[in-house]
């Protein structure tokens, strides 16, 4: 199974990445772990900001895939919104990696269906991303599931959360090869592809996994994901947490066509705090040398002792850089 490389640096801490929190009053203390879940460790959205689903899901008008008939009694207890939601995970956890077709289409039919009226949406959000995983762990690729994974995440009645799931397992399913059906890794590249130019913070997530699928997949133009992020960058209608992480794969990336633009969010005192540190650690990671002297001048001017502690951080990452490979 191919793999991320662990080596995106700050982008892991703000990607954007959606993720259940124990903040959200569900408690997942005796919930056994998943290795191959999404990353849960960090988030800039609110669970609670999310926008009601409603209406039927598009999946279910493109493919008429039925809703739960009761067939198996773990299906059932898990798509069931009276059940106690440790229950409903730990029946996820406990699924066979060799789940029959009716049941891989009940929960298809689940995923894409709105939530039910009371449904407790943090706990919802955190089942079906535990579903989303056990449906990539199946023996045989299930048919349908990258189907599946872009209908929800462009469906704009299913909520933000649940939509931004779907893209970060689109873009994992795609580096394990999203081989449930011919030319499916190709229109998961043109799904991100459209998502990161969307208004909202799901463009982050989407550029966070083209970054992420362009170490394993040659098919990825370099200059398209840094002319994306640096697009994002510009965009003062985006999310601040968006910009931030576009930010940050341009210092990932050494995307030395961002400069002008970073520099620029770097000196500018109105530009939220948030951003600003971001664009100070890219400048460190970029390292040319117009770098290196907008930094010393940050050092010199900058009063903010946030900022000065960003530029100092940068500038140590820079000395450190040159010791290892000379100078700039």
């Amino acid at each position: 199974m191919k793999t991320y490389p662990l080596a995106l640096g700050s982008v892991g801490l703000i990607s954007g990445l959606l993720l259940f929190s124990s903040a959200d009053a569900v408690d997942t203390e005796d919930v056994k772990p998943n290795p191959r879940a999404v990353d849960t460790s960090s988030s800039f959205q609110n669970p609670a900001n999310v926008i009601n689903a409603s209406t039927s899901p598009v999946f279910e008008l493109r493919h008429n895939v039925r809703h739960p008939q009761a067939s198996d009694a773990a299906i059932r207890l898990i798509v069931s919104p009276g059940r106690r939601i440790l229950e409903r995970i730990d029946r996820v956890h406990s699924l066979s990696t060799n789940l029959n077709v009716e049941e891989i289409h009940d929960l298809y039919a689940f995923l894409t269906a709105a939530p039910a009226k009371n449904e407790n949406l943090p706990a919802l959000h955190y089942l079906k991303n535990e579903i989303f995983t056990a449906l990539r762990n199946q023996g045989t690729f299930p048919a349908g599931l990258t189907e599946v994974m872009i209908a929800i995440s462009e469906d704009s009645r299913q909520d933000l959360v649940t939509r931004d799931y779907a893209l970060q397992h689109l873009s994992i399913w795609c580096g394990e090869g999203a081989e449930d059906e011919a030319g499916s890794a190709q229109r998961i590249r043109n799904t991100l592809i459209q998502a990161a130019q969307q208004p909202t913070t799901l463009a982050g997530t989407a550029l966070l996994g083209l970054h992420r699928l362009s170490f394993l997949d040659g098919g990825l133009e370099a200059k398209r994901i840094n002319d994306l992020a640096l697009n994002i960058i510009r965009d003062q209608e985006m999310p601040n947490a968006t910009r931030i992480t576009a930010t940050a794969i341009c210092g990932e990336r050494k995307a030395e066509g961002a400069l002008p633009v970073i520099e620029a969010v770097a000196l500018d005192k109105s530009s939220p705090m948030g951003l600003r540190i971001s664009a100070v650690g890219a400048l460190g990671q970029i390292g040319k040398v117009q770098s290196v002297k907008l930094l010393r001048k940050l050092e010199a001017s900058e009063r903010d002792p946030v900022i000065r502690g960003a530029v100092a951080a940068a500038l140590g990452r820079l000395k450190r850089d040159m010791a290892s490979r000379g100078p700039l």
